[in-house]
């Protein structure tokens, strides 16, 4: 009898930790095609300024719908007047949205075509998890509409 009582109690816990399982939203590596949202230059931003992006294309997640945003900020900014001519801007994402809901999410700019001609894109050295874009000939802007690359760099998990 003690062993059956054992079972169903242990059975009982175990239950709800199965069943609140975190699940993997987007898995890490995933690319996906988005849109700025808004204008982001190097010649004024500022460290904080909004730096967000709207899913373009639902083909390589569908679990994501298009409209879905990535939303990031500009960590690091420097114009060409201050930089001797070169330009830099770092951007950071800090969430992905999908409907009302927020989850962490850690992306990379991966490219932009032919949208921002001589800026150059890498990995951060300063902040990691985050995209430098840098240009050695003047100030560059991020235009509203303007098409990018993210690669989602940890898996999204929904709580």
């Amino acid at each position: 009898m003690f062993k059956v009582l054992i079972t169903i109690v242990l059975a009982m816990v175990m239950l709800p930790i199965s069943v609140m399982a975190d699940e993997v939203l987007v898995s890490a590596g995933t690319e996906v095609q988005v849109v700025a949202m808004n204008n982001v230059d190097t010649a004024n931003a500022r460290i904080g300024a909004d730096a967000n992006f709207r899913l373009a294309d639902s083909s390589a997640n569908s679990v994501l719908p298009v409209g879905s945003e990535l939303l990031g900020r500009v960590v690091e900014v420097k114009n060409a007047a201050t930089g001797n001519g070169v330009a830099r801007m770092v951007i950071l994402f800090d969430f992905l949205k999908v409907g009302d809901n927020f989850y962490p999410v850690s992306a990379v700019i991966v490219s932009a075509g032919e949208a921002l001609p001589g800026v150059k894109m890498t990995p951060s050295q300063n902040f990691p998890n985050a995209t430098l874009l840098e240009r050695k000939t003047g100030d560059f802007r991020i235009d509203e509409g303007t098409t990018f690359t993210l690669r989602i760099i940890g898996d999204v998990i929904t709580p």
